[in-house]
């Protein structure tokens, strides 16, 4: 399974990245969500994790962007939690058409369970 996986941090992304790779995952890593829709039109994915708060276009208009190229494909958003306007934010995913939502810091467990939901493995 590809998964495509978008956020600015470099942190974070190394670890989802690392958590996937660990479970027989194939991970492309994009920064931005500009970069992450160049590489949805050059290579196939299985689902998209990507973060909500980015620069220039965030999480929301990136999930909309991306409906308008596939309408399949699972998408899971990834928020900071508690921060101010976290949840109004995880619910705009959702409406864009986020198919789920989880919190940073999100567990190697919840990650995979929710992957495995969507996947259907």
């Amino acid at each position: 399974m590809n998964i495509l996986i978008v956020d600015d941090d470099e942190l974070v992304r190394d670890a989802l990245q690392m958590v996937l790779e660990r479970n027989d995952y194939t991970t492309v890593v994009a920064t931005s969500a500009a970069q992450a829709l160049e590489l949805f039109t050059i290579h196939t994915f299985d689902a998209v994790l990507t973060d909500l708060v980015m620069p220039n276009m965030d999480g929301v208009a990136f999930i909309k962007t991306l409906r308008e190229i596939s309408l399949t494909c699972p998408i899971i958003s990834l928020t900071g939690g508690a921060r101010a306007g976290q949840n109004n934010m995880s619910q705009r995913a959702l409406d864009a058409g986020a198919n789920m939502n989880l919190q940073k810091p999100v567990t190697k467990n919840e990650l995979l369970t929710a992957l495995a939901r969507l996947l259907k493995l």
